[in-house]
């Protein structure tokens, strides 16, 4: 199964009706972890299996960090940033 490559900056303007999850295409097919990072790395986030559920619960907007680890390719995760915008983006 493949997991769409997660290089690019990923944008979540929570409460636009269209952005308001944090998803990974194709992470439903494996097996996986998924831990979001504030800015000074503490794990704010984390769950095995991971099924597009995030939608930034209770933090402020910012900038978060992500790492994917899937079953298949433990000693290669996929690493990124996912930018939370609520309050003033419109």
């Amino acid at each position: 199964a493949a997991v769409q490559a997660l290089d690019r900056h990923d944008l979540m303007m929570v409460g636009d009706g269209h952005n308001d999850l944090f998803v990974i295409d194709g992470i439903e097919y494996t097996s996986n972890t998924v831990r979001i990072y504030n800015r000074w790395g503490q794990l704010v986030f984390e769950s095995s299996n991971y099924r597009n559920q995030w939608n930034g619960g209770d933090l402020p907007d910012g900038t978060y960090f992500y790492e994917v680890v899937l079953q298949h390719k433990k000693d290669d995760p996929y690493t990124g940033h996912v930018t939370i915008l609520r309050n003033g983006w419109r």
